[in-house]
């Protein structure tokens, strides 16, 4: 009977003491200091360190200010050359045209080939879906949702078919603000109504597409992704896809009968019928030390490319 008591009163015991721990437990450190809200001081030094550590010249170690007046006097110079030249797009004026208070960068722009006066527009914002306006040159465009009910709102390029304007593709996903998207969309209907390409779902598609940087559709419909992890291309509307190029695909151009993909830090072209990409990376004059790039072929001479590129 003792020996049962004892056995009994020892976890009543602890079980008493652990409950007392626990109830003095957020008292038990009186001396404990809150944590000081810096000085206004210190909070103007550490913007000023802030500042000059994201704009310093890696090289120099230090900001070189000088080039700031040498990079005005540039431009001043290059607006008085542009502005003696009097052509149409000299004399240009910017108007916002929305869409107003609504969440996300817009990411892609797409003049609707259905309208042939050319003012019906698309727009894709990065989670904000993809929204459309009949009147882009009114003074107050009204825009609407194309759809509430998308499986993914970040959308990041739009596609049309020359051949048929009913045919459209949209990507989704965009990797600089890692905001994760679900394939490519498709619509049959000029962009009234979306549906998932089930190839290019996480699901099936796996890590292949969802991350969509931009798309490309050539005069046969033969549909080209750039995606995180390379470049993809199908010519039976999505039921297979052959990667071309390996690597985070940027962006794709179409200069003449070349195909132009860039990826972080090279630029890989190809024949658009034979589709076999080589690198011009390798070439001598080209820039290193570039992650994310940027490309633009000239209309008048496809065979001059321009390039803007985001150092490591």
């Amino acid at each position: 009977m003792n020996n049962t008591i004892l056995r009994l009163s020892i976890p009543v015991l602890l079980i008493a003491t652990i409950g007392l721990g626990i109830l003095f437990l957020p008292f038990g450190d009186q001396t404990a200091k809150k944590t000081e809200k810096p000085s206004k001081q210190q909070r103007i030094k550490e913007a000023i360190e802030y500042h000059n550590k994201r704009t310093k010249d890696l090289k120099l170690g230090y900001v070189p200010n000088d080039r700031l007046a040498l990079a005005i006097e540039q431009t001043r110079e290059l607006q008085e050359e542009f502005a003696l030249q009097k052509t149409k797009f000299s004399r240009a004026r910017f108007r916002e045209r929305g869409p107003k208070n609504i969440a996300g960068r817009t990411r892609t722009i797409l003049v609707d080939k259905n309208d042939p006066s050319g003012k019906s527009v698309f727009v894709g914002g990065v989670t904000g879906g993809l929204w459309k306006t009949d009147n882009i040159t009114s003074s107050d465009p009204q825009w609407r949702p194309v759809n509430d009910y998308l499986e993914n709102i970040n959308v990041g390029c739009l596609v049309q078919s020359e051949n048929n304007p009913d045919l459209m593709y949209m990507g989704t996903g965009e990797l600089y603000g890692i905001f994760r998207g679900n394939g490519i969309y498709k619509s049959t209907d000029g962009g009234k109504n979306w549906r998932t390409m089930n190839s290019t779902s996480v699901a099936i598609g796996g890590n292949n597409f969802t991350y969509v940087q931009d798309l490309y559709l050539d005069e046969n419909d033969r549909l080209f992704a750039a995606t995180l992890t390379g470049l993809f291309y199908t010519k039976d509307n999505g039921r297979s896809w052959q990667k071309l190029v390996d690597g985070t695909a940027h962006e794709i151009e179409r200069g003449g009968n070349w195909l132009y993909v860039a990826t972080d830090g090279e630029v890989h072209r190809a024949d658009i019928n034979s589709l076999q990409f080589r690198s011009l990376s390798r070439n001598s004059g080209f820039p290193r030390g570039f992650s994310r790039l940027e490309i633009d072929v000239c209309k008048a001479s496809p065979s001059t490319l321009y390039l803007l590129g985001n150092q490591r």
